[in-house]
């Protein structure tokens, strides 16, 4: 595994450690929303498929209720999404 993503994927599991609170709702916090925006930009550079990166991601906050996993999981598909695209076109376009 990337350096890169093992460091994002540990900063990611200490917030949650230390910081039981924003296992309900992440990107309502600031700090944790840039360590997963950070995750999901490590990923992409180290050429980690979306499917392991975002799998990873829900594991980790497997403990949430229902519907504060539905909007987890419908929240970091939008985000991966987008990052996956744009870095797709970028790498196409030969930008």
């Amino acid at each position: 595994m990337d350096e890169n993503v093992e460091k994002a994927r540990k900063a990611l599991v200490y917030d949650l450690d230390s910081n039981s609170h924003v296992l309900s709702n992440p990107f309502g916090h600031g700090v944790t929303s840039k360590k997963i925006y950070l995750y999901l930009y490590a990923c992409i550079i180290a050429n980690v498929s979306k499917p392991d990166c975002v799998d990873w991601l829900y594991e980790l906050y497997h403990n949430q209720t229902d519907e504060e996993k539905f909007k987890f999981e419908c929240d970091v598909d939008l985000m991966a999404n987008a990052l996956y695209g744009f870095y797709d076109y970028l790498k196409n376009t030969n930008k």
